[in-house]
């Protein structure tokens, strides 16, 4: 393995969980998918029991089904988002990748129930900037940011590199994840 130089960029599971939203500024949570994560591993416990008694072949090939998406209904999103948190929460020797457990899917799931409607949040106005303590606050639901994310994604893929972010190869995609992680492009949330 090439020694990485310091101008190389790579994300790491650690690096990820660490800043909540990486990816476009809020796009994926760390802890939305880092609690999938610990869900999915101890899930996955029960799988590797039932493969070693008889059920025959590899783990790896008999992930868990496809269970349908619920908040994208385009498929040039769900591309997108998958890519996006693939970059991020990357297949390495530690274990599988984002798609690999199905994280697109289980975002997909929270975007369409109370999660991505913000229904345990008080989300009436006047909407003011707050201060670092109070977090954000915008009368736009997470659904709402999380597709916003994904068109400000693609239009700054556009912008750089004229494709969409999910066509991109992982170095221009690292590029694009990075901009948004120091602020050099712009996330295009309205103030209020």
């Amino acid at each position: 393995m090439a020694e990485k130089g310091p101008d190389d960029k790579q994300f790491s599971r650690r690096d990820f969980l660490k800043t909540t939203g990486v990816a476009t500024g809020g796009i994926i949570g760390g802890s939305l998918l880092g609690g999938f994560v610990g869900f999915n591993m101890a899930d996955s416990g029960s799988d590797t029991a039932q493969n070693d008694q008889g059920t025959g072949g590899d783990t790896a090939q008999q992930g868990q089904e496809n269970p349908g998406r619920i908040f994208f209904h385009n498929d040039a999103e769900f591309e997108t988002i998958s890519q996006a948190m693939e970059r991020i929460f990357p297949e390495d020797d530690m274990g599988p990748g984002a798609i690999a457990l199905g994280a697109p899917y289980f975002l997909d799931m929270q975007l369409a129930g109370e999660y991505g409607n913000n229904t345990k949040e008080y989300m009436q106005g006047p909407f003011r900037e707050g201060e670092p303590t109070q977090g954000y606050q915008s009368r736009l639901k997470r659904a709402d940011l999380f597709r916003l994310g994904i068109e400000r994604l693609n239009t700054e893929s556009n912008d750089q590199f004229d494709d969409d972010f999910s066509n991109l190869d992982g170095e221009d995609q690292d590029e694009i994840l990075t901009r948004f992680q120091e602020g050099e492009a712009d996330m295009g949330v309205p103030a209020a």
